[in-house]
């Protein structure tokens, strides 16, 4: 969930969060949604008996993924919440009070530390030393000389029998202009057999090339 357009199959349908529709102008609105789509995944593995334990659940999210982040776990059991720069102005603005009653981490970066808004606007520090209330400890890092976007971007290798530069996804880790990328691949071939339905060679090569595709790019 990072980026100033992101696109996610919510209940009520695909929209943009940055405002280009009526749908996406309320961005507490968008968060809720974020949300249901975080309860939804967590409750389709327990439906297929996913082996894990979802009684053990941290969340990370950044900007309106921590927001949406907090909005889950204000429903539902959490260990623990990471928020990298969170956007949590909306929610006051909505008349939302927030307390937090689970672990929680705040990582802000430079620009987010020192604000962006316009004079007498609502600051993201303005919340959190005036409107968060917390139960639980509350752990706060600062970044110097890092802005919003500098975080690690998160994705998948690229699609069996697909070129790393054709590679929809991939491309958009490449041009997202973090410097790092956090890569999901396989190491079962149970995984690689059910889930990417293709052959060990095949996966390695997809791990390989993904990889090869973003170092070409610098990062």
């Amino acid at each position: 969930m990072v980026g100033p357009e992101m696109f996610t199959d919510l209940p009520s349908g695909t929209i943009n969060n940055s405002g280009g529709t009526d749908a996406s102008s309320n961005i507490y609105e968008v968060m809720f949604e974020m949300s249901l789509d975080i309860e939804d995944t967590v409750n389709y593995l327990v439906d297929k008996k996913y082996q894990a334990d979802f009684t053990n659940i941290s969340v990370i999210g950044h900007s309106t993924g921590g927001g949406s982040g907090y909005i889950y776990c204000e429903r539902n059991q959490c260990e623990s919440l990471i928020l990298q720069d969170p956007f949590f102005t909306p929610l006051i603005e909505s008349n939302i009070n927030i307390h937090l009653t689970v672990d929680t981490y705040f990582i802000y970066s430079e620009d987010w530390y020192i604000g962006y808004e316009e004079e007498g606007s609502l600051t993201e520090m303005d919340v959190l030393q005036n409107y968060i209330t917390s139960s639980t400890p509350l752990l706060k890092y600062y970044m110097s000389d890092s802005k919003h976007y500098d975080f690690v971007a998160f994705g998948a290798t690229r699609r069996p029998h697909v070129k790393a530069a054709d590679d929809v996804l991939l491309r958009a880790l490449a041009d997202s202009g973090a410097p790092v990328v956090t890569l999901v691949a396989k190491s079962h071939d149970r995984h690689v057999d059910l889930a990417l339905k293709t052959n060990l060679d095949e996966n390695l090569a997809m791990i390989r090339e993904s990889i090869e595709f973003l170092r070409s790019g610098g990062q």
